[in-house]
């Protein structure tokens, strides 16, 4: 009996030491915030590193934010995204206050030399530094501000949304294009050659040849866009031969010329490039099937197709 009061007393003494340690604070109604003084619309760079020596930095220039590339060069970036994680960052409260030790920065992983990410902002003329710890759950995680010992446990966070690899922010729309101001479209690839002019509304095609105006529009609207799977960083880089398409689209929103080359050896995706980027890319076949693929006699209209049953198509064997 005694053994048992014993146990149930030093039960009692971890639950008293669990509700201090854990017990929820509320500074945030005195208008605190883990980052005061951060205003995310003046956020001019963006800093990332993780634990593996890996790192990230992110510039706004012109009002647009670029991530920097391997070659130290820039690459336009889903600025939505990264004045997302600035905002979120920004908004982080100090409700669930774990720690004041720094005894526990190691354990909890928010260290100065041992950490998942530690994140810096500098913004109006100065830098917020955040580090981000273990997860005791799904998007909850434990994190530091700058030199300060006090560790907070924050929800609707986690580290994968902190990526250190420039691919997860730079802007994977190579080509976008609204197909709704297109007026005229050329290709060319291994199949030939042709050119589809809009007029009054409906697409039309030279030689009297009548077109299939929804496939003509499906057509359009899959060749203004186009998603990379990489940007190019080697120096130096050039394709080798000719390219095996080429495409240009026209309208109101200006002119677009997009060329593309093989597939290379590293990774079997193909080589492209815009004539107004100054930098190479590369995207996968199934981004690239409608540009490859395409054939005028793929758009002709039914009473067109009809009208040309007896023609014999490129490639049939003469018996």
């Amino acid at each position: 009996m005694r053994t048992n009061r014993w146990l149930a007393l030093a039960l009692a003494l971890q639950l008293v030491v669990l509700a201090v340690v854990y017990w929820p604070r509320h500074p945030e109604a005195k208008g605190g915030k883990l980052l005061e003084g951060l205003d995310p619309g003046a956020a001019a760079a963006l800093e990332i590193y993780d634990n593996n020596g890996k790192s990230v930095r992110l510039e706004k220039k012109d009002g647009r934010w670029q991530v920097r590339l391997a070659d130290g060069g820039f690459y336009p970036a889903e600025s939505g995204k990264v004045d997302r994680i600035i905002e979120k960052l920004a908004g982080l409260g100090t409700a669930r206050l774990v720690s004041v030790s720094a005894a526990a920065h190691r354990r909890l992983e928010v260290a100065e030399d041992h950490y998942s990410r530690r994140v810096k902002i500098s913004a109006g003329g100065k830098d917020f530094t955040l580090y981000l710890g273990s997860s005791p759950g799904y998007k909850r995680i434990h994190v530091r501000r700058g030199k300060d010992d006090a560790v907070y446990l924050v929800r609707d966070l986690a580290a994968w949304e902190l990526a250190t690899a420039a691919s997860a922010w730079w802007k994977s729309a190579y080509l976008d294009y609204d197909a709704g101001k297109l007026t005229a479209l050329a290709v060319e690839n291994g199949h030939g050659s042709f050119r589809l002019v809009r007029k009054d509304g409906k697409w039309q095609a030279g030689g009297g040849r009548t077109i299939d105006q929804d496939k003509a529009a499906n057509l359009a609207r899959d060749l203004c866009r186009l998603t990379i799977t990489d940007v190019v960083t080697e120096k130096g880089f050039a394709p080798k031969g000719k390219p095996v398409a080429t495409l240009s689209i026209e309208g109101a929103a200006g002119r677009k010329e997009l060329s593309v080359w093989e597939p290379g050896k590293k990774n079997g995706d193909y080589t492209v490039k815009l004539a107004d980027s100054d930098r190479y890319a590369r995207a996968a076949r199934y981004a690239l099937g409608r540009l490859l693929d395409a054939r005028l006699e793929d758009l002709a209209a039914a009473e067109n197709k009809a009208a040309g049953g007896g023609e014999k198509k490129a490639g049939d064997k003469k018996k």
